[in-house]
């Protein structure tokens, strides 16, 4: 069927050609596009041949619609087969004024030899908005080279084309036209973003890559997108949770334009033990669901709610602890998705059973911690979303000292432990055809480190149930170092 269709395609441009190269002879070419049509009604070859015929453009660019894009793929056909004049004419007819028409025709003027025009056009690429820009086909790499050359200055043509190489692989190529382009223009926001990137993914310089974002959050404030890559490489770096929550409360307007960004700035209320607020901005918000993003929403709900019924706890106003565990084992409407079949409630069942022993429900509480007490009893990886930490086994553990099984607990804290020092320096990758990762962000990911930050989690966890405090509270500082927003090392912290 793809060879069929590529075949295809590839007679349709010959015959729009043939078509071209008739007319050009002066030579009848009806017959010939009759044919083509009646194949393929939307070959744009053949029916701009037609409108030529029968002096209907108006016609043909009905057809084409408005996209540069199908302007730019005919203009391409027709430039091949030195038919420059019609390939100009295609171009010029594009209704959407943006930048890559204008290239081409640069180009195209070139080859034929009038610079002057050439020129004139490539100022005119310059000039355009560029929200709609994006070079992809390898025979727009001459095209924006072309202008460079033409041009004293073209910062621009320069961050088009780092783009263009930078998706090809052409790292350092990329990075020096980013770099010249900021260098003739230093007020574009997202060549100062695209050199962060490239600095942190390509050269490992983390702190360049932060000077760059700095600089292009400075030049576009109100873009959320930008504020969002900001805070993914604070958070990359290390920066404190304080520093980063008042950045984000600072720009609360920007914040809310974006779930990704809003569920940061929760995150991090929840990091500052603001739970309340935290909780209060989870359901002020209808969230929907994105790819990386399975899970996180529902997380930090939980995590909110049982920190508040902990609270509840430690003031023993119990009824209300024990509403708000319930509470956390239900998602409502407004998390954008529902609870995944293994998605674990050990956590919100042991606070229960230990609320309920304290209210004098004794049978009641017997039964949460059984059922806190239950479930898998085996470690295991997390790299995709729907993999659950392995943390609702130190959960099963204390249920099981609760219920005065303490064989039970001390063998499931020891699994802890035996798991993070069997797969702490293990070599880990993602499965080819990995989706739904834990993180979908621009800034690479270092997939050992966070296998050896969750590894020395559950060491830490299984350190804390057999009640080697030091030790546990040793890993604890060591994750947090590296990780200060590490939430499970943040909850177990310094607890008895």
């Amino acid at each position: 069927m793809e060879r069929s269709l590529i075949r295809n395609w590839h007679n349709m441009n010959g015959r729009c050609l043939k078509a071209a190269l008739l007319r050009r002879l002066g030579r009848d070419n009806r017959s010939l596009l009759a044919e083509s049509i009646a194949i393929d009604p939307l070959a744009m070859g053949c029916l701009y041949e037609q409108a030529l015929h029968e002096n209907a453009l108006d016609g043909w660019r009905t057809t084409m619609r408005g996209e540069a894009h199908n302007y730019l793929e005919l203009a391409l056909t027709y430039s091949k087969a030195g038919l420059l004049d019609d390939a100009l004419r295609i171009l010029q007819a594009c209704p959407e004024q943006t930048p890559m028409p204008f290239y081409y025709q640069g180009y195209l003027h070139h080859l034929a030899g009038d610079n002057e025009a050439a020129r004139a056009c490539c100022l005119q690429a310059e000039q355009a908005a560029d929200t709609r820009c994006f070079p992809n086909r390898v025979e727009e790499i001459a095209v924006l080279e072309n202008a460079i050359h033409l041009l004293d200055k073209a910062p621009k043509a320069h961050a088009y084309l780092g783009c263009l190489l930078y998706d090809k692989k052409q790292y350092k190529a990329a990075v020096s036209h980013w770099e010249i382009s900021a260098q003739q223009d230093p007020n574009q926001a997202m060549v100062h973003r695209n050199l962060a990137i490239a600095y942190y993914n390509k050269r490992s310089d983390a702190q360049a890559a932060m000077e760059q974002m700095e600089l292009a959050r400075a030049l576009d404030p109100t873009y959320p997108r930008l504020l969002l890559e900001y805070d993914q490489l604070a958070a990359r770096m290390g920066q404190s949770n304080a520093r980063r929550l008042q950045r984000l409360e600072d720009s609360l307007p920007v914040v809310q334009q974006r779930d990704d960004l809003f569920l940061r700035y929760i995150t991090l209320l929840n990091c500052a033990r603001r739970y309340q607020e935290a909780f209060q901005a989870i359901m002020s918000r209808k969230f929907h669901p994105w790819e990386g993003g399975e899970g996180k929403v529902s997380a930090q709900y939980r995590y909110a709610l049982i920190h508040l019924a902990q609270a509840a706890l430690e003031r023993g106003d119990y009824d209300q602890a024990v509403d708000l565990l319930e509470q956390s084992k239900v998602y409502p409407q407004n998390l954008g998705e529902g609870k995944l079949p293994n998605v674990p409630d050990n956590e919100a069942d042991y606070w229960l059973g230990v609320t309920l022993r304290r209210m004098g429900r004794e049978e009641e509480s017997r039964a949460a911690l059984e059922r806190a007490a239950a479930g898998p009893q085996e470690p295991g990886s997390v790299l995709y979303y729907n993999d659950q930490p392995s943390d609702f086994i130190f959960y099963q553990g204390l249920a099981a000292r609760a219920l005065g099984r303490e064989a039970a607990a001390v063998k499931a804290f020891h699994k802890l432990t035996a798991y993070g020092e069997k797969h702490l320096f293990d070599t880990v990758g993602y499965d080819f055809f990995a989706v739904s990762l834990p993180e979908i962000e621009v800034f690479a990911d270092d997939i050992a480190l966070r296998n050896r930050q969750y590894c020395n989690y559950l060491r830490a966890l299984g350190c804390l149930g057999l009640e080697q405090t030091e030790k546990a509270n040793r890993l604890f500082d060591e994750i947090l170092t590296v990780q200060p927003d590490y939430q499970g090392a943040l909850q177990h912290q310094n607890q008895k």
